[in-house]
């Protein structure tokens, strides 16, 4: 009789415990490891790597960080290179780089050779080193090489540049996987007029390096130093036709080193230095274009002030324009004072915060500021430094300005260390919504999260919340009468084995036992189809094929016989049912087969004469597994195809000793044992073509011998099996996951996992696993004494969740984020609008019900929030068509780039949620809709649980107009590629009382003109425009309205003008053919109107407004004015501010000779 336990979790069967790490307080940085030089990197995720160097021998030290702060290796980090090197150390000796994959690059230095030569790492999130553990030699030269700086290309190369021999540059190209591009050496610069050192990579459109160099020449003491700029592309050509000089001869301060190279956003550079002028230093910057040219003309100073010292610029660049941020440290003529100074340039080179720049520390007697650094928060810049006493104690702090100069957090300036005690090398770098801070402290080296808000903590990753965890349940099931479960099905709901007393057995939930004869069952189907080896009518064990509730003897191998009673065996069927694989007797050695229906037993040839067997399978039948055994009796892992071919895979300690087990169903995966490493005598492991042979480690024991084996794998990398746990002879199960990294014992790990109620047990063997890791059974000793058990994971029941959805007052676009049977809106939405709801399938329709995944209009009165009730939904298919489809969520956020698209049908930067206007959305929110344009008709997947699979969000055109009405946002300006424009059209209008504004033709973007179409329902529209393209030599960008009213487009601004349905954007004329007034507009018109004129030559212009009787009431205008078409706005009070009674007013214009009088009428 079967005995169940079931025990109650609310936790997932494969969890990972983790806990914040990112400290909230500055009394408390996070302590990382003992060591020097520390560098930070983000990663995609929201972490960070730390990179430092141990003090005295300069080893290389690696910390991973998840988004929480929680290191994901050993306390102290990873050890990336421990070789040897001097008892000092150059600038730049360690450099940390992040690529699109997560992977740390750092390149260092060390003496392995005897001389200081460049290597470069690359290692993975998971801590392996796929460079290899001795990273690769860059530098080949004789002589010292220094300064190792790098770059990361977008498609993950990798750029190294560093000095030889302190007189020369050289530059390698790294490909994704190690090789070297840009042969032995890399590329080598040298200049017979003086030394090069300090050189600087930069990535630069995606696929170029910028690289920039000091070349000094002169006294050592002061060298003349001129600062060189070349452009590589990504096979090492020169792309300008010499190096461009940003600046020199010039001389810096001796031994700064700090020059900076920043990108510009449009394929150029900014460089940032320090220089003498007479007895004081100043900060300097240059901007370099994409074709190699200096744009600014001469340099830049960022302050006029020529008698303070400015030394060690530090820059950053706005995000969505080329405007330069800098920060410097500052001091007056006699040094007694100090303090922190900012910037910002604007792309001409303009200083835009005065002609000093703004103070961010104002000069004081009292401290000295120490590694100073900037970050980039949009278009703020963060700036963090160390502020020390002359008594060497000291504290770090952070400021963060606005795009005006002036202080954001209301502290204005937040502490992110209280201890006083000394500090030094601090280093930042930008994360999701914060500001990685890592720092040294009394030999150790520690790290803040600074968050844009000014406090401290983790980051937002971006992700949307997780789901809840549904309950789990835990059940153990104990069936005696199978001592040795063998095999499942993919779910684990039929499983088979043998009995005590040889019989082959079939579990399942509803009949129980099954007996099915004399003999052992080792693999089952989905189709049912049962492989094993039966007791015959000779009485002899064969191979034997249980279907429609009978066996049939399979037969032997071609020219085999039978070894005492043994004839064939049966040992595993592929999921499908099409092969069953086994062995056959050969004068009592073996020889391993495969079958099928059509083919019968065909064998695979005893590879060098000698035993092997078939024991594993792929789920499509394509790749058989097993062992063969050699001349001395070893056996050896192997595989066959099924031509017969063999490949033997090796073992973890690299001989061909050892067994497969099992296959995963395509094949790519094999799972097995053999020869093991570091003291391990039998070890189960996992290979695979592409990366080899992983071991899986033995758990701790007190055997006489280190020994475990992989016997059955899930589809999602989860290992069952055992490991010798006591004497010669006592076994327990294991299991190893990707989070635990190696085997662990399985009856520890769950119960590690919170579950109870195993005490009366002893889980001796993980013998067979679910394709889901859910379901996995063995033998143990348990309270029916020894037999078979089952483990399954089931979960419970979902429990109602309350959903909130907000809504606005007006149109909105909802769902329903709930699993249930269509519902009338009015039941879930009872505040909205009777008969304002509507769907979509290829035009509007009034409708009755929501539907799960689908989007409707509706109208509601007044703003507010409504609850919804249900069960949740986790994920569902949509249905989509060609062209705009309305659709809705889950019940939880799914992040846009997570939505399942296997054939690829959404259009990019096509889906829309409506706030007061249709806007890009970034997740599927639930209880709202979303338009979704598709290229084709196909199904997506909405799952809680998805990972991110491809960009889809609007992705800004780079170096666009823009024009926002009403927050609606439109780009105009430039071409964008053909492939492309679907991914700038708009949905269908909204229903009729909806704001929307879109160019005709369904557009967010134009190239040089086009029509804007607007529904509004205000009298007024506020429209702001950022003009970076200009309309060209006499053109101006010009919005004219239905009335023809003009308004000039020109830098940034913000305007507010009457509605109008339609307007007209164009590129027109600076210069007017004639004189002309215009008709106001609107007119009537209460409180304002626009008058416009246009004035074909300079002329001294007046504008004024009469009453009807000729007596003056305003002058709008007077003043000589240039060429143009000019407008100016009347709000209806005259020349004293008071407001004028309504009725008709005259307006007249005067320009040289020309006078024009018009009428406009003022409503009340």
């Amino acid at each position: 009789m079967e005995s169940i336990m079931k025990y109650l979790l609310s936790i997932s069967i494969i969890l990972s415990f983790s806990f914040g790490q990112w400290p909230t307080s500055p009394d408390n940085p996070l302590w990382l490891g003992d060591g020097v030089q520390a560098q930070v990197r983000a990663t995609s995720d929201g972490g960070a790597y730390v990179a430092w160097l141990s003090d005295g021998n300069y080893h290389v030290y690696l910390q991973r960080l998840n988004s929480d702060g929680e290191p994901q290796w050993s306390n102290g980090g990873m050890v990336v290179s421990d070789q040897p090197n001097s008892s000092w150390i150059a600038v730049h000796h360690m450099n940390l780089a992040v690529d699109g994959n997560d992977n740390a690059i750092i390149s260092t230095l060390d003496t392995r050779t005897g001389i200081w030569q460049v290597y470069a790492y690359k290692i993975a999130p998971d801590g392996s080193i796929p460079w290899g553990a001795d990273g690769l030699a860059l530098s080949v030269s004789g002589s010292d090489n220094i300064s190792p700086r790098l770059t990361v290309l977008s498609d993950n190369s990798v750029a190294v540049a560093w000095c030889q021999n302190y007189m020369t540059v050289r530059i390698q190209m790294i490909s994704e996987s190690g090789a070297l591009q840009w042969g032995d050496g890399g590329i080598h610069i040298e200049d017979s007029t003086g030394d090069l050192v300090n050189p600087l990579p930069l990535t630069v459109d995606g696929t170029n390096v910028l690289l920039q160099w000091n070349h000094q020449s002169g006294p050592f003491w002061a060298p003349d130093s001129k600062l060189y700029l070349q452009k590589y592309n990504s096979s090492g050509v020169e792309l300008w036709d010499s190096p461009v000089v940003a600046v020199g001869p010039v001389v810096f301060p001796t031994g700064n080193y700090s020059q900076e190279s920043v990108g510009d956003h449009a394929g150029g550079s900014f460089s940032a230095w320090t220089q003498m002028a007479g007895s004081n230093q100043s900060a300097v910057a240059q901007r370099i274009s994409g074709t190699g040219e200096t744009v600014w003309g001469n340099a830049v100073n960022f302050s006029t002030n020529s008698s303070h010292f400015r030394t060690n610029p530090r820059t950053a660049v706005a995000e969505g324009n080329s405007e330069l941020m800098a920060a410097w440290t500052e001091s007056n003529g006699s040094q007694s004072q100090r303090g922190v100074y900012a910037q910002r340039l604007d792309e001409n080179g303009n200083r835009l915060w005065g002609s000093s720049g703004v103070a961010v520390v104002s000069l004081n007697g009292n401290y000295d500021y120490l590694d100073l650094s900037i970050a980039g928060l949009g278009n703020d810049m963060i700036a963090v430094y160390i502020e020390q006493s002359v008594n060497m104690t000291g504290d770090i702090y952070a400021s963060r300005l606005n795009s005006n100069g002036e202080y954001v957090w209301s502290e204005q300036t937040v502490t992110l260390t209280t201890s006083g005690n000394s500090k030094s090398d601090m280093y930042t770098s930008e994360g999701p919504g914060c500001t990685f801070v890592v720092w040294t402290e009394n030999g150790s080296v520690y790290a803040h999260s600074l968050l844009e808000d000014g406090t401290l903590g983790p980051p937002d990753s971006g992700d949307p919340p997780d789901p809840p965890d549904p309950p789990v349940t835990f059940e153990i099931i104990s069936v005696p009468q199978m001592s040795i479960p063998l095999g499942m099905n993919s779910d684990g709901t039929k499983i088979v084995g043998t009995g005590s007393g040889g019989q082959a057995l079939l579990w399942t939930e509803e009949d129980g036992i099954q007996n099915l004869g004399d003999g052992e069952a080792w693999g089952i189907s989905e189709n049912g189809k049962i492989i094993g080896e039966m007791v015959n009518g000779d009485g002899k064990t064969e191979a034997a094929l249980w279907e429609n509730d009978s066996w049939t003897f399979l037969g032997n191998v071609e020219g085999g016989s039978s070894c005492d009673n043994f004839l064939s065996s049966g040992l595993e069927i592929s999921s499908d049912g099409s092969k069953a694989v086994g062995m056959g007797w050969i004068n009592c050695s073996t020889e391993a087969f495969y079958w099928t229906a059509s083919t019968g037993i065909v064998g695979l040839g005893q590879y060098g004469g000698n035993s092997e067997k078939a024991q594993a399978v792929s789920g499509n039948g394509n790749l058989i597994g097993g062992w063969n055994q050699n001349s001395s009796g070893t056996r050896r892992s192997c595989i066959w195809d099924t031509q017969g071919n063999i490949t033997f895979i090796g073992s973890p300690a690299g001989s061909e000793t050892g067994e497969v087990t099992a296959i995963t169903n395509d094949g790519s995966i094999v799972v097995g044992f053999g020869s093991g490493t570091g003291g391990n005598h039998t070890e189960g492991y996992i290979w695979t073509e592409e990366d080899g042979m992983t071991g899986l480690g033995v758990p701790p024991n007190s055997a006489m011998f280190n020994r475990s084996q992989a016997l059955d794998m899930s589809e999602n990398n989860i290992v069952i099996g055992q490991y010798l746990y006591q004497g010669m002879t006592q076994y327990k199960a294991c299991i190893y996951t990707e989070e635990t990294g190696e085997f662990v014992n399985l009856q520890d790990y769950l119960v590690e996992l919170g579950m109870t109620g195993l005490d009366d047990w002893d889980l001796m063997r993980g013998l067979t696993i679910s394709d889901d890791g859910t379901v996995m059974a063995g033998m143990g000793n348990g309270p029916d004494g020894f037999g078979g058990w089952i483990i399954r994971v089931i979960e419970e029941a979902p429990e109602e969740i309350e959903v909130s959805v907000d809504h606005l007052a007006g149109w909105n676009i909802v769902g329903i984020p709930v699993d249930t049977e269509p519902i009338n809106y009015l039941s879930v939405y009872p505040d909205a609008v009777d008969g304002t709801f509507y769907g979509f399938d290829g035009a509007y329709f009034p409708a009755e019900n929501l539907v799960n995944g689908d989007g409707f209009w509706l109208r509601f009165d007044e703003e507010g929030t409504n609850m919804v009730s249900g069960l949740p939904l986790e994920s569902i298919v949509i249905l989509i068509t060609e062209g705009w489809n309305l659709i809705s969520g889950i019940s939880f956020p799914v992040d846009v780039n997570a939505i399942t698209d296997d054939d690829g049908l959404i259009v990019s930067g096509t889906i829309y949620g409506f706030d007061s206007g249709y806007i890009s959305a970034e997740f599927i929110e639930p209880g709202y809709g979303y338009w979704l344009r598709s290229s084709g008709e196909g199904r997506i997947t909405l799952s809680a649980s998805a990972p991110m699979a491809k960009v889809r969000t609007f992705q800004t055109p780079e170096q666009s107009n823009t024009l926002k009405i009403n927050g609606q946002t439109l780009f105009f300006g430039n071409e964008i590629p053909t492939e492309n424009s679907l991914s700038y059209t708009l949905p269908p209008k909204p229903p009729a009382g909806a704001f929307d504004a879109r160019f005709n033709g369904d557009m967010k973007y134009a190239v040089e003109s086009g029509e804007i179409e607007v529904m509004n329902t205000s009298d007024n529209l506020t429209i702001s425009y950022d003009i970076v393209i200009d309309a060209g030599e006499h053109m101006n960008w010009v919005l004219t309205s239905e009335s023809g009213s003009k308004f000039i487009l020109e830098g940034t601004d913000e305007i507010t003008i009457p509605s109008a349905e339609k307007f007209v954007l164009n590129r027109e004329s600076v210069i007017p053919i004639t004189f002309a007034l215009h008709q106001n507009y609107p007119n009537p018109f209460n409180p304002i109107t626009f008058l416009s004129y246009d004035l074909p030559s300079q002329a001294q212009v007046t504008l004024t407004v009469y009453d009807l009787i000729g007596r003056e009431v305003t002058q709008l205008v007077n003043t000589t004015q240039e060429v143009g078409y000019k407008s100016v706005q009347w709000n209806a009070t005259d020349s004293f501010g008071k407001p004028v009674s309504a009725g008709v007013y005259l307006y007249q214009i005067q320009a040289g000779d020309f006078v024009q009088t018009r009428k406009m009428v003022l409503l009340k």
